[in-house]
């Protein structure tokens, strides 16, 4: 018979995995448009433990990161204002995400965060700098939390600019606190699930917010599209890239303006400039710009980047395609032929005389239009009324030197008369008026009287006898 240490031998003992220093806690919504953000999964970890979420960042977190927000005891409010980046596709995300994954030993935190579109949208308009949420889902969250079926957290949709919108309840996502009216950081130091960061108070308050009738169906459309997407590049661990978001791009142009992009441009009311970058040049995409373009256009977003497997959906997509134009700056309008017709009306009647004359960009600015406009549309009457100013500026002149000069004259006469010599500094002291633009008129006085001018030293040497 063995003995227990020969037995103890052969046992071949199995290698544990290595423990987390958290708790093992999943992310709530995963596989679904509503999965959870990074902040609140942070801000749920800190409730699991018992801990302030400031002594979780401070003790645990910040050791991690290399970012300079979150360095060990120099945390300071700024941080937390900054946290919303936490959520998106920058350093900050990928850090915040690789630190929580170390404690927790999780590797499908990744889910969220915006981190799979990183070499598509630009960090210009994405997320929000304040929380926002919606009251009803957290009292739907708060009674299934009751039957312990659902934590209470906030949803990554909400955390995206462009989604204003609840796609569930269909109402307007809060930005203030219904208690204390202010707004609410994406993570805060003593953060709780569903309440206040700030008053700690419940979140959960019956809607004060609300859109208008015509707005809440677009914006409905555009979250329910980005609710789509963050769902299918969860299930399909789909990763788009700018070329193929261009292609896609390109393909909607060709269908809906025949390829034209100066018109695309203007019916969708985004700069030509912009849309030039997003498809000639290495610009990333603002995820509002295309949310404006597939709610236009009736083009779900996931459709813009996974073309390859949607492209010949596009013109199912499309209802109403716009007509191939001329580009747009040779476009003349009825109306605007009116208003050019009113204004050199106006113009020839300056020109005449029969109206006031009057500078051109003054002209210009009460027409509403620049002066480079006028110029181009209308360069004769412009270099006639120009030529009109000048002339009557000239006169203008001519007439003001001549009362200067008779005004001198009689000022001059009257010094001589007393027995002084007309100095410059007497007689401009006397008229009031500059001496260095105006003495040349002095001089012509005193040549006409046959007054010898004097110099400095004569002058000091008259007035000293």
């Amino acid at each position: 018979m063995k003995g227990d240490s020969d037995l103890y031998a052969e046992i071949q003992l199995q290698k544990l995995p290595p423990r987390s220093m958290f708790y093992w806690l999943p992310p709530e919504g995963k596989d679904t448009p509503f999965v959870e953000s990074l902040s609140s999964y942070g801000t749920r970890l800190s409730d699991g433990h018992r801990i302030a979420v400031s002594t979780l960042i401070m003790y645990d977190i910040s050791p991690i990161l290399s970012s300079n927000y979150f360095t060990p005891k120099k945390i300071t409010f700024h941080s937390y204002t900054a946290a919303n980046a936490i959520n998106g596709i920058g350093h900050m995300a990928d850090e915040w995400n690789k630190a929580l994954q170390t404690l927790t030993k999780r590797d499908d935190l990744g889910c969220m965060t915006l981190l799979r579109f990183t070499n598509i949208f630009a960090n210009n308009n994405l997320l929000r700098k304040t929380r926002a949420w919606c009251p009803a889902c957290f009292n739907q969250q708060a009674e299934k939390l009751q039957e312990n079926a659902l934590p209470i957290y906030d949803m990554l949709l909400w955390t995206l600019q462009a989604v204003k919108v609840c796609t569930i309840h269909k109402i307007a996502l809060q930005t203030l606190c219904p208690h204390c009216k202010k707004e609410n950081l994406h993570i805060g130091p003593t953060a709780l699930p569903g309440h206040c960061t700030g008053c700690q108070r419940w979140l959960g308050v019956e809607p004060t917010q609300a859109l208008p009738t015509p707005d809440i169906e677009k914006q409905h459309w555009i979250a329910l599209s980005i609710g789509e997407m963050l769902y299918l590049t969860q299930h399909e661990d789909l990763h788009p890239e700018k070329k193929g978001v261009r292609f896609a791009l390109q393909k909607l142009i060709d269908l809906q303006a025949q390829g034209n992009r100066s018109s695309f441009a203007k019916e969708m009311g985004i700069p030509l400039y912009l849309l030039d970058g997003y498809l000639t040049m290495d610009t990333k995409f603002q995820l509002p710009v295309l949310m404006d373009i597939c709610f236009a256009t009736k083009t779900p977003l996931i459709q813009l980047l996974r073309p390859e497997l949607d492209v010949n959906k596009f013109e199912k997509s499309v209802p109403n395609k716009i007509p191939k134009q001329h580009p747009i700056s040779t476009i003349k309008s009825d109306k605007t032929r009116k208003i050019w017709k009113k204004r050199e009306v106006i113009m020839e009647l300056i020109v005449s005389g029969k109206k006031l004359p009057i500078n051109l960009n003054k002209l210009s600015n009460e027409f509403g239009c620049h002066v480079s406009a006028l110029y181009r549309r209308c360069p004769e009457l412009c270099k006639a009324i120009t030529k009109r100013n000048t002339g009557i500026h000239e006169t203008e002149l001519i007439s003001q030197r001549k009362k200067l000069k008779l005004k001198i004259l009689s000022i001059v006469d009257k010094i001589v008369g007393e027995g002084h010599y007309p100095s410059q500094k007497r007689v401009f002291k006397i008229a009031k008026v500059d001496w260095e633009p105006n003495r040349e008129v002095l001089d012509e006085i005193l040549q006409e009287k046959g007054i010898r001018k004097k110099t400095f030293k004569e002058c000091h040497l008259y007035q000293c006898r």
